[in-house]
């Protein structure tokens, strides 16, 4: 059991958060900041909603390194609904939009283009293989022309991450950042929109971060519902509708505690260190699989299997494990296994305390395989 009886949390969403950052919440969500009403009470335009969404905005864009020539929004909706936003304002019926697909999230977000009656172009895909590896392809194999080419940087399902992103000079990119963001060091300017539902690696559900190009926004559709428009939300300070404001508040405090933690160098250190243990335990045992491609594997989400999948034996290793005090160990439900999520707020500790119980099952079961 973790630290004032709380478990150990290995969900894929809504995650761990920062144990510092919830005790923060808890001694001021009566009384925020002497106003006398709490945070979820309070009108998003009160003075000091203003000051904690523009605070958050301002970190966000430091941490990501992005400047001037960026906006950054604090929208609804999360991923699911940004499938649909961005091409919606950004596909042309002329020309393609390139898909990488990289596993079931960018699968869906082809799937929207289609619906549209748009033209997604699918450069390259993994499926056939299960998407235990990214897809190979060659500039060759991309649209100089494309509206834009999309991708997921992680895949939270089977356990991929991107390192690089292979694209055209001149074409607009797109990247799903949902389960990754704010996790390492990256060239985030390199993208011309990104976004990331909040649930993972920033905040608890409700908000999702779009950071956008100036530029590419007075490119986007006006003949579309305002609502749907990244300039009416612009326009409006992400307040075009009422925001997710405890969301957002939440999301500021996270964003200050990865300052506080070194920035994205210093998470990037402590999560290759915990996905380093989790793997190398995987990788000496006869017992417990991991059959993600090696160069592609998730620092985020590490998915395995006991054997070549023995099913029994995997349901009884997530009852005992919740048993135990370790959650959310259950593999998606499109795939089965088992994952843990280590997230930003995942402790080396409650990864080394994994692996532990991960042992004394396999001494316990290991007979049953």
């Amino acid at each position: 059991m973790a630290f004032n009886n709380r478990i150990f949390n290995f969900g894929a969403g809504p995650a761990t958060l920062p144990l510092s950052v919830m005790q923060e919440v808890e001694s001021e969500f009566l009384n925020y900041q002497s106003s006398g009403m709490s945070i979820v009470e309070m009108s998003h335009r009160n003075p000091l909603f203003e000051e904690i969404i523009s605070t958050a905005r301002s970190r966000a864009k430091k941490l990501l390194g992005l400047g001037q020539d960026y906006e950054l929004l604090f929208l609804q909706g999360g991923a699911r609904h940004q499938f649909a936003m961005v091409p919606t304002n950004f596909g042309n019926h002329d020309r393609v939009i390139d898909v990488i697909d990289s596993g079931v999230w960018t699968k869906f977000a082809h799937q929207e283009i289609s619906r549209l009656k748009l033209m997604p172009h699918l450069v390259a895909s993994t499926e056939s293989t299960k998407y235990q590896s990214l897809p190979k392809y060659r500039p060759e194999d991309l649209d100089p022309k494309a509206s834009y080419i999309h991708f997921c940087s992680n895949n939270t399902v089977v356990g991929t991450q991107w390192k690089e992103f292979l694209k055209l000079k001149g074409v607009r990119s797109v990247v799903d950042m949902s389960s990754d963001i704010f996790s390492r060091v990256l060239d985030f300017a390199q993208f011309d929109l990104i976004y990331a539902g909040a649930q993972k690696n920033i905040g608890p559900a409700g908000t999702t971060l779009v950071a956008i190009k100036k530029d590419w926004v007075d490119q986007g559709r006006k003949d579309i519902p305002e609502i749907f428009q990244y300039s009416a939300h612009i326009k409006h300070d992400s307040m075009y509708n009422t925001p997710c404001c405890f969301s957002i508040y939440v999301c500021g405090l996270v964003l200050k505690w990865i300052e506080d933690r070194g920035g994205l160098a210093g998470l990037e250190s402590e999560n290759t260190r915990k996905a380093k243990l989790l793997y190398s335990y995987l990788d000496q045992s006869s017992f417990y699989r991991s059959a993600v491609h090696l160069p592609d594997r998730s620092i985020m989400n590490v998915v395995f299997r006991i054997g070549d999948g023995h099913e029994a034996l995997e349901s009884k290793f997530v009852s005992e494990a919740e048993a135990a005090g370790y959650s959310g160990l259950k593999g998606h439900r499109l795939v089965g296994g088992l994952r843990a999520s280590i997230y930003n707020a995942q402790s080396y500790e409650a990864v080394k305390s994994l692996t532990e119980f991960m042992d004394n099952f396999y001494e316990r079961h290991k007979l049953e395989l």
